[in-house]
């Protein structure tokens, strides 16, 4: 299982191993839509991404479609006009013909049965972004003066029909070149808060996860407009917010020397948001991993991906901190081992004007093995 599965690559690779059952959760529901994409394109093979291909190009060409009504006209502001008027076209197309979003099972649902909607739900939020005026080198959405005036001089030069399938060619066409797998798909649940909902296993055998890293990245932020598109109604996407695990209250009792003396740190710079980010993450956190280790079998393995993140300027080491609250917690934990993984290669917005412009350079793997005996 990986309780923070983002876009439930772990699950995937299990899947594809046909090692065990896995489960991928996660509070953002991207990850049905990930994993589902992930799924057709190493399942289904050539044939169907032809047939994607020269559907979406019939698609972006067909004059006689209903537009998307209901999309705030703030969404349409990240657009030039042109661009707006056929991703309301498009994506009318798609919640009337490919899925739409139920709100009891709070996830998409095909209008048909083994169908890739996977496939067309990633390339549409891929045109969707990559035509808008936000930044393509920063995850978050961000409006990019730069950005503006390169798609300006695009949509001068070119039609905007023939740069939507321009790059929708070049997606389908490096997707050919994947291995054809054949795999189950693995369990998946977004809207997944893993402080308050329950697990649906209790004998584990192995949890494979990394965790936010502190406010290093903001998750709702960055797939907000996404989530607009796919029409998530505004009030969950304010749900979603408010339980990001570095952004709610949540009171408990961390049982780490170490992360009494960074808080004492964090504390003397004087700045209330600081230190309500730190406690909020750390609580938040050895509360989860505390009722994850508690359906976890005996023998059963934890290892948790994790990296030093800098909160004002302070470097504080996560991993550390969050090691020493599980070994110090009745969990039966032993911190098996401990390695270094360094970040080889990853592309950063350039002259960033913060505390780390480097970004992360390294991840901190920690395994832990629940032991028979206290």
């Amino acid at each position: 299982m990986d309780p923070f599965a983002g876009s439930g690559i772990s699950s995937l690779i299990t899947s594809i191993t046909g090692s065990n059952i896995s489960y991928g959760l996660d509070l953002l529901p991207m990850i049905d839509i990930f994993t589902e994409y992930f799924y057709e394109v190493l399942n289904y093979g050539e044939r169907i991404l032809s047939e994607i291909h020269r559907d979406i190009k019939s698609l972006i060409n067909e004059e006689k479609i209903s537009v998307y009504k209901d999309i705030d006209e703030r969404i349409l502001s990240w657009y030039p006009e042109s661009v707006a008027k056929i991703l309301r076209k498009i994506w009318g197309y798609y919640h009337s013909e490919i899925a739409y979003f139920d709100k009891n099972r709070l996830t998409w649902i095909s209008y048909k049965k083994d169908f890739p909607w996977g496939l067309y739900t990633i390339l549409l939020l891929r045109i969707s972004r990559k035509f808008s005026y936000a930044d393509d080198s920063v995850a978050k959405y961000f409006r990019s003066k730069m950005k503006k005036a390169k798609l300006d001089k695009m949509i001068s030069s070119f039609s905007i029909k023939d740069l939507f399938l321009k790059d929708v060619n070049s997606v389908i066409r490096r997707l050919k070149e994947l291995k054809v797998y054949n795999f189950s798909k693995p369990v998946t649940r977004g809207f997944f808060d893993v402080l308050e909902h329950e697990f649906e296993t209790s004998d584990l055998e192995c949890v494979i996860t990394s965790p936010p890293y502190l406010i290093a990245h903001e998750y709702v932020r960055s797939f907000k407009l996404d989530l607009y598109w796919l029409d998530v109604p505004p009030e969950l996407i304010v749900w979603l917010k408010k339980h990001e695990i570095p952004y709610r209250g949540y009171v408990y009792n961390v049982r780490s020397k170490l992360y009494e003396e960074y808080r004492e740190k964090i504390k003397e710079r004087d700045k209330k948001d600081l230190l309500r980010y730190y406690d909020n993450y750390f609580m938040s956190l050895s509360k989860a991993f505390d009722k994850i280790a508690t359906i976890i079998k005996q023998e059963g393995i934890l290892i948790i991906v994790l990296a030093d993140a800098t909160l004002g300027s302070h470097k504080i080491p996560i991993g550390e901190i969050l090691a020493e609250h599980l070994t110090n917690n009745d969990n039966r934990l032993v911190l098996f081992e401990d390695f270094i993984d360094k970040i080889r290669k990853r592309k950063l917005f350039k002259k960033r004007l913060n505390n780390n412009p480097n970004g992360i350079t390294y991840e901190k793997i920690y395994i832990f093995k629940k032991s028979s005996s206290i």
